[in-house]
């Protein structure tokens, strides 16, 4: 009988490459050897990357043992994988079954574990199904990582599951989880890419970053509802398998879902069932093949990009027609299945116009899911009418529907005569004009022309834009100290301020924002460095990325209780001491008041507030933080290079936030 050199040793490599160190690690296990992640005095083998042969710790650790007179060998990679090789031949030769073949069976023993405290630490042994032995509370890091095993069994008790323990065991297909578990950390299965069946237990609260990334054989996954975020690239690669049994199936997001972060989920799900308490969903959380989507009644919004990058979709269902659709949520390839579950008031204006022509072909074709659905898109349509012309020649389907619907405009109909070569349809729009008659055609033009000499008065000192007949600040040419913002532009209201209209004019002490306007734009004040005041209207929603940046004499600023967003970096470096951040206020994103060095007092009254990442970081004289109980949505660096402290009821996550970063907490 064959045994390998190997057998029952202990391994190190100093392989930087994930490729090199899975396959010492490979040949490592069908020559019955180990693969350890240290240097100690128990180790037998040190194998070295052939580039770096002398330069790693490891390799200067094995040095010392040896001068102490420890039997290391230390062989180059390329050399020990002709050494394995030569080994697994004579394996195959004299009879015995490589270490791991199918031929084997064994269970774990008892002797393999290392339990210290509650805690398994090390695992010697390389068995096919691993019975983790009872009393065992926590699941060390690392324990298992690149082990050969096809099933492993955890028995009840175990509450935690840490960091990389299983990581890259590559012949894991089968596992079995207890109730009592709560925790399973970052990488714990990730790279198991045979993994096929894994049960997550009801009592699970926490899932690490890249918990199961490239578990590519993975079939099926339910997220129990005590879940409630799933972070980066949690179940990224999943399901992607090429042996053709690994398309993920089904995945299904618990029911409390408050968070998802970039790339969690793979590219290959079939059907995915969007649960969750509206949670907060970074952009690209999901891309790649997802064919069929479940939009749950928890789903108020689905932001901006969540969908963009999954162009298959096939089939989509609205559990709720509160849901509302973000710009870019879905790919354009989505349109027209999606727009079949849609109704208008499920989309901002920009969508309502992106989706007009989608609609206007499923009415023609008079397969309008029902009377209500084609009665709003109808009524929608008209509401846009003036803003949809200018699409009117690229976009036929939606044309014929505002024809036959009198939606068009005598000025446009002309204008659409003048320009077509189409016969039938001159007849058409000869026809349309006819109907119209001479003096409703002329009360059309007029409507459409700038509404009288008000509208004409104002763009000598503003640029503006009409926009579903509303209009849009988007420039000013005058030079006065205090503005005064109309709040109407001729018969259009003014619902918006665009991106720079004020940007560096230093002369601007006084900035009044009309009841009406729901959002400012990026950079609108950034560098008025003499702006003192600025009054916000009720009806203000949004405020953009830099809108008040750079603006030194800024000192106080009443918040709108309306305002549910404030934009990346909104306030840097601007010159505000007190700060009170209304009920409704949803986002406070990245830096947004970053840098407020004069900034003393900060109120937080929303409990579903989201704080961004640095969002009040390096404000020098920032001394007292007023934080709900509700409220749990801090980014960790929230308050970086402060020396505030937080005050918050006992108990909440505003204490244990504070302990976690050593920030001085007071309760209240």
């Amino acid at each position: 009988m064959f045994t390998s050199r190997f057998e029952g040793k202990s391994l190190v490599t100093t392989c930087l490459l994930e490729m090199q160190e899975i396959k010492v690690a490979e040949y490592a296990e069908k020559c019955g050897g180990m693969v350890k992640s240290a240097v100690s005095g128990k180790t037998d083998y040190l194998i070295v990357s052939d580039t770096d042969l002398k330069q790693t710790n490891k390799y200067a650790r094995a040095q010392e043992l040896i001068r102490e007179g420890k039997p290391i060998q230390i062989i180059g990679y390329a050399a020990f994988l002709k050494m394995a090789a030569e080994d697994m031949t004579l394996l195959k030769q004299s009879g015995e079954p490589e270490q791991g073949s199918d031929g084997s069976g064994n269970n774990s023993r008892p002797e393999d574990f290392v339990v210290q405290s509650g805690i398994l630490k090390e695992y010697s042994g390389n068995a096919d199904i691993v019975v983790i032995p009872k009393g065992v509370k926590y699941i060390g890091a690392g324990v298992f990582a690149m082990k050969r095993m096809r099933e492993l069994k955890v028995p009840e008790g175990v509450k935690e599951i840490r960091k990389d323990a299983f990581k890259n065991c590559r012949q894991l297909k089968r596992v079995t989880l207890p109730q009592s578990l709560t925790s399973i950390s970052s990488f714990a299965f990730a790279g198991c890419k045979e993994l096929e069946q894994i049960k997550l237990p009801e009592n699970l609260t926490q899932l690490g970053e890249a918990v199961f990334m490239d578990c590519r054989a993975l079939q099926n996954m339910r997220i129990p509802d005590g879940v409630t975020e799933i972070k980066r690239d949690a179940f990224r690669d999943c399901g992607t398998s090429e042996k053709g049994h690994g398309a993920l199936k089904e995945m299904i997001l618990p029911a409390h879902l408050k968070s998802v972060k970039k790339h969690a989920f793979p590219s290959a799900i079939r059907r995915l069932v969007l649960n969750g308490e509206d949670p907060t969903i970074e952009r690209y959380a999901f891309t790649g093949k997802i064919t069929e989507l479940v939009v749950g009644e928890g789903i108020k919004t689905i932001p901006g990009y969540t969908f963009n990058e999954c162009g298959v979709i096939h089939s989509v269902t609205f559990l709720s027609k509160e849901t509302k659709i973000g710009s870019s949520a879905f790919d354009w390839r989505v349109f027209p299945k999606l727009i079949q579950k849609l109704l208008p008031t499920q989309l901002n204006t920009t969508l309502r116009r992106e989706f007009a022509s989608a609609a206007a072909n499923i009415i023609n074709d008079g397969k309008a899911p029902t009377e209500e659905y084609r009665k709003l898109w109808i009524e929608s349509i008209e509401s846009q009418k003036r803003s949809l012309e200018d699409t009117l020649e690229a976009k036929p389907a939606l044309r014929d529907l505002m024809l036959r619907e009198g939606f068009v405009s005598a000025k446009c109909a002309r204008a659409l005569l003048e320009k077509t070569q189409d016969n039938e349809l001159k007849i058409q729009l000869m026809e349309y004009i006819g109907r119209l008659g001479a003096e409703k055609a002329e009360v059309e033009d007029e409507l459409n022309l700038d509404k009288g000499p008000t509208l004409a008065e104002m763009r000598k000192i503003y640029k503006i834009s009409i926009v579903d007949d509303t209009a849009v600040i988007n420039g000013y040419k005058g030079n006065d100290t205090e503005v005064v913002i109309p709040a109407m532009a001729g018969n259009y209201e003014v619902k918006g301020i665009g991106r720079r209209v004020f940007y560096g004019l230093d002369n601007i002490k006084k900035v009044v924002i009309p009841d009406g306007v729901t959002w400012i734009g990026d950079k609108v004040f950034t560098y008025c460095s003499k702006l003192i005041e600025v009054i916000f209207p009720d009806s203000m929603t949004r405020i953009g990325n830099e809108t008040f940046s750079w603006t030194s004499a800024l000192s106080g600023v009443i918040l709108p209780e309306k305002l549910s967003r404030i934009g990346e970096k909104a306030f840097w470096r601007s010159g505000i001491r007190t700060l009170v951040l209304p009920e409704n206020v949803m986002f406070i994103e990245n830096e947004a008041f970053c840098e407020c060095w004069s900034l003393t007092v900060v109120m937080i009254r929303g409990t579903e507030t989201n704080i961004g990442s640095n969002a009040f970081s390096w404000c020098s004289s920032l001394t007292d933080v007023h934080i709900p109980g509700g409220l749990r949505n801090i980014s960790r660096d929230a308050f970086s290079g402060c020396k505030c402290t937080i005050h918050a009821p006992a108990g909440s996550y505003a204490e244990q936030y504070a302990k976690e970063h050593n920030i001085p907490f007071v309760a209240e």
